[in-house]
C-alpha cells in the first residue's frame, strides 16, 4: 500500500506507516512551490515512473488528486481519499458544501468584528516572503490556523518547518495560477469509477465542525463511491496516529 501526502510525506500521513504492515510512504514533494497542486503533480510524475507501483493507495489533501488520477490511469486498483480539498476540484457544488460545513459566512462576519492581532499582521509583512522564504514565526501562525489543540499545533509546526524549508526559496513564477485541469480533478476522476474502487473519508474541521454537507453532496455526486464522515478532526493523527492506522487496517481488510 502506498501512502501519498505530497505536502507532508513522512511527517504527515507517513506517521501511520510503521503501524501498517506493507505500507510505504511517498516522500514529500521538494518542488520550489508552496502550491498544493504543484506538489501533487510532482508526486504523480514520480509514481507514474515507478516500474512496479502499488495497486492500493491512500492519499490525503491534494494527494487525493494524485491517487484519483492513478486510479483513472489503471495504475491503482483501489484508492482511499482522506479529506480531498475543495479548491482542488472545479466542482462548484463541493466547494459550496465545504463552505457550509466550515461555517464560512459566520466566520467571515465574526472576523469583521474582531481586530486582527498586530503580531500576526507583522509576520505576513515580513520581507522574507518577497525572497521566497517563510519567516520563523510563520510556521506557528500557520499551525494555529489548522488546529485549536496545542499538542497538534506543536506537531504541525514542526512538520511544516521540516517540509517547507526544503522547498525554499519558492519560485512561483514557474507555476502560474491556473484552473484545476479536468484530468487532474479528483472529483471528476471519481465519477466514472466502478463501485468498490474508491472510498472517501471526511474529517471534522479545525473547530470540530462535522463534514455533513460535504458527505451528503459527495454521496449524491458519486453514488459508486463509499463516502464516510469520520469522528476525528483532520490533523488528530499527527498527535496520535493509532486511531487512523486502525481504521486503515479495517479498510484494507474490507
Amino acid at each position: 500500500m502506498l501512502l501519498i501526502d505530497p505536502q507532508f510525506g513522512a511527517h504527515g500521513l507517513g506517521l501511520v506507516e510503521p503501524l501498517i504492515p506493507g505500507a510505504r510512504t511517498w516522500p514529500a514533494s521538494t518542488v520550489n512551490s508552496i502550491m498544493a497542486l504543484v506538489q501533487a503533480e510532482d508526486a504523480l510524475t514520480g509514481i507514474r515512473a515507478e516500474t512496479a507501483p502499488a495497486r492500493t493507495m491512500v492519499a490525503r489533501a491534494a494527494g487525493c488528486n494524485t491517487a484519483a488520477r492513478l486510479l483513472t490511469d489503471g495504475i491503482a486498483a483501489r484508492v482511499l481519499l482522506i479529506d480531498p480539498v475543495s479548491t482542488s476540484t472545479a466542482d462548484d457544488g463541493f466547494g459550496r458544501a465545504s463552505r457550509v460545513d466550515r461555517h464560512f459566512f459566520e466566520r467571515l462576519a465574526e472576523a469583521k468584528k474582531t481586530a486582527p492581532d498586530p503580531s500576526d499582521a507583522a509576520v505576513l509583512m515580513d520581507p522574507l516572503f518577497k525572497r521566497g522564504r517563510l519567516p520563523e514565526a510563520a510556521y506557528e501562525l500557520a499551525a494555529r490556523g489548522l488546529s485549536r489543540r496545542p499538542e497538534i499545533r506543536a506537531r504541525l509546526e514542526a512538520s511544516l518547518r521540516a517540509v517547507e524549508e526544503l522547498r525554499q526559496p519558492y519560485d512561483e513564477r514557474r507555476w502560474p495560477p491556473a484552473a484545476v485541469e479536468p484530468d487532474f480533478d479528483w472529483l471528476t476522476n471519481l465519477r466514472e469509477q466502478p463501485s468498490g474502487s474508491a472510498t472517501v473519508w471526511l474529517s471534522h474541521d479545525a473547530e470540530g465542525h462535522p463534514p455533513a454537507a460535504q458527505r451528503d453532496y459527495l454521496a449524491t455526486a458519486l453514488p459508486a463511491v463509499d463516502v464516510v464522515a469520520q469522528p476525528w478532526e483532520e490533523y488528530d493523527f499527527m498527535a496520535d496516529p493509532a486511531p487512523l492506522a486502525a481504521a486503515l487496517r479495517n479498510w484494507l481488510a474490507g
